[in-house]
C-alpha cells in the first residue's frame, strides 16, 4: 500500500512551556492558535498570558506577602492546567500544523487524488482496476493507489485501516468466507459497529469490488 503521509508528531508543540514553570503556557498557545488559525487557541494564549501577567506582577509588588502568594499558586495551577489542556487538544492541533506545513499539504493531496483515481478505475474499468491491483497492497509489486480493497485484501492489509482492530479483521475475514461481501463503507461499519467518528476515516483509505 502506497505511504500515506507522515503522521504528525503530536507533543512539540507544547512542550516549550514545560520548561519556565508556567511562564511560557500562553507562547505555546499563541503559536499554535496562529499556524492553525483556531480562535479557542488565540484565546487560550490571551488567557494564559495574562494570569501570568497577574503572577509576575503581584509577585514583583509584594515579593515577600500575599504577592509572591499569589504567584507560587498561579504559575503551578497555570502549568499544570495548561499541560491538560494541550494533552486534550494536541492531535487535532498534530494535524493542522502538518496541513499547514507545504510540503505535508502536497502529501496528503497527492495521497487523496491517487485514491480518487483508483476509485474511478474501479467503477469504469474494474478488469483493469484489479489488474493493476487498486485496493490489494498484499499483493508484491502492484500499485494499489494508497486503498485496501476489504472484500480480497487479506489481514495484514486490513489491520492498517482506520478502525479495524484485530477483533474487527477477523469478523470481516469470516464474513468473506462464508461467502459474503460488503458494498460500501456504511455497510462495513453497520455490520461491525464501529462509532460514527470512524465511518470517514474508513471510507477514504478503503474500496470494495464485490465483482470477483
Amino acid at each position: 500500500m502506497e505511504a500515506a503521509p507522515r503522521r504528525p508528531r503530536a507533543i512539540g508543540w507544547w512542550l516549550i512551556f514545560t520548561l519556565p514553570l508556567g511562564l511560557s503556557t500562553w507562547a505555546a498557545f499563541l503559536w499554535a492558535g496562529l499556524r492553525t488559525r483556531r480562535r479557542d487557541l488565540l484565546v487560550s494564549a490571551l488567557i494564559y498570558g495574562l494570569l501570568a501577567l497577574v503572577a509576575v506582577v503581584a509577585s514583583s509588588a509584594d515579593p515577600h506577602g500575599a504577592g509572591r502568594r499569589i504567584a507560587e499558586g498561579v504559575l503551578p495551577t497555570l502549568w499544570i492546567v495548561g499541560i491538560v489542556h494541550a494533552l486534550l487538544v494536541r492531535r487535532d492541533v498534530a494535524v493542522q500544523l502538518a496541513l499547514a506545513d507545504p510540503a505535508a499539504r502536497a502529501r496528503a493531496e497527492y495521497v487523496a487524488a491517487r485514491r480518487a483515481y483508483g476509485r474511478e478505475l474501479l467503477a469504469h474499468d474494474p478488469a483493469l482496476a484489479r489488474q493493476l491491483g487498486v485496493g490489494r497492497p498484499d499483493r508484491p509489486g502492484i500499485d494499489s493507489f494508497a486503498l485496501v480493497d476489504v472484500n480480497h485484501a487479506d489481514a495484514a492489509a486490513l489491520a492498517v485501516v482506520p478502525g479495524l482492530g484485530a477483533d474487527e479483521v477477523r469478523r470481516i475475514l469470516e464474513h468473506r468466507e462464508r461467502g459474503q461481501q460488503f458494498a460500501s463503507a456504511e455497510e462495513l461499519a453497520g455490520f461491525l459497529d464501529l462509532p460514527p467518528a470512524v465511518l470517514g476515516p474508513l471510507a477514504d483509505a478503503t474500496v470494495f469490488d464485490v465483482g470477483s
